[in-house]
């Protein structure tokens, strides 16, 4: 038996290829590359016009419903809203990089008299803008001379009738325009013989700060015209505490009459006129009436 020559192993390395049509290199996929470049384009190119480009740059803007305020500061505080930048780089004066809640937010912060606001993009460049404002239903007014003579029981009606002469009204200032909730929304000058009902307050006051309850609001604007029929003339509500169920109302003549605010003001109003016609014809020297007590009445 003859002993051939071995023949050594032969190793092939993990990367050989073995396939002749690869040895020349993978081709570049043509298609996948223009497709990327493709999408690339399109996506920058819509960045660029959503958000660089002047087709959407708000030039209009255009606000109904106020009555109070100027169209034009709530036109200068929007178009500083617009004006800012987002992300540091993109302008905010492009309707897509914006929402219409943001605005709305913004301006309500600015303006305390808005009560609700409406923001609508009509693309590409207009903004409308419809304002609710607060409508007033009372007048708050810091007094805190009326306050202390009502405290003061045996001096308080020489102090009042003291300031009835000298003034129309209690002497007040801080004075603000509320609305039906009892929120503090505008400056107002101090009002005498108006139509609304006049609180005067211990301490001064923010705006958009709820001063008195609505339940308050709408007491002192029903009493107010229920004296009004029956020639009784209310000067103002005097508010030492509005968590007490209670007003302190203020006649022309000089005396308080103090009133139950859970109670029917036709009914309180009632009682009132038939004392003052019947039993106090000669009030001179009249300190208060006090109506709280259904069934009862007090005076001095």
């Amino acid at each position: 038996m003859s002993l051939g020559k071995r023949k050594e192993p032969r190793y092939y390395s993990t990367f050989a290829v073995f396939d002749k049509n690869n040895r020349r290199g993978k081709k570049i996929n043509w298609r996948f590359f223009f497709w990327g470049c493709f999408f690339i384009l399109l996506f920058g190119g819509g960045a660029y016009l959503l958000f660089f480009s002047p087709f959407f740059q708000i030039r209009e803007i255009n606000i109904s419903g106020q009555n109070v305020l100027a169209a034009e500061q709530v036109r200068l505080a929007v178009q500083n809203e617009l004006d800012r930048k987002i992300l540091k780089f993109i302008p905010g004066d492009r309707s897509p990089a914006f929402g219409e809640r943001q605005i709305a937010e913004k301006i309500k912060d600015n303006f305390s008299e808005i009560a609700s606001v409406e923001v609508n993009k009509i693309l590409p460049d207009k903004l409308e803008i419809k304002i609710t404002e607060r409508q007033a239903a009372a007048v708050w007014c810091r007094a805190e001379n009326i306050l202390q003579a009502e405290t003061a029981t045996s001096t308080k009606t020489a102090a009042i009738r003291e300031n009835q002469k000298n003034t129309s009204s209690p002497e007040g200032d801080d004075c603000f325009f509320i609305n039906e909730d009892g929120i503090a929304y505008r400056s107002a000058p101090q009002l005498s013989g108006s139509l609304m009902p006049v609180f005067f307050g211990p301490a001064s006051i923010n705006l958009k700060e709820q001063v008195v309850s609505s339940s308050t609001v709408a007491f002192a604007v029903s009493i107010k015209k229920e004296l009004r029929s029956n020639g009784i003339n209310l000067t103002g509500l005097l508010v030492k505490n509005t968590m007490v169920a209670e007003a302190v109302a203020l006649i022309d003549e000089g005396w308080l009459v103090y009133f139950d605010i859970n109670r029917p003001t036709s009914e309180q109003v009632k009682i009132l006129a038939v004392l003052l016609k019947e039993e106090l014809k000669n009030r001179e020297n009249l300190q208060y009436i006090d109506l709280r007590i259904d069934g009862r009445v007090y005076y001095k």
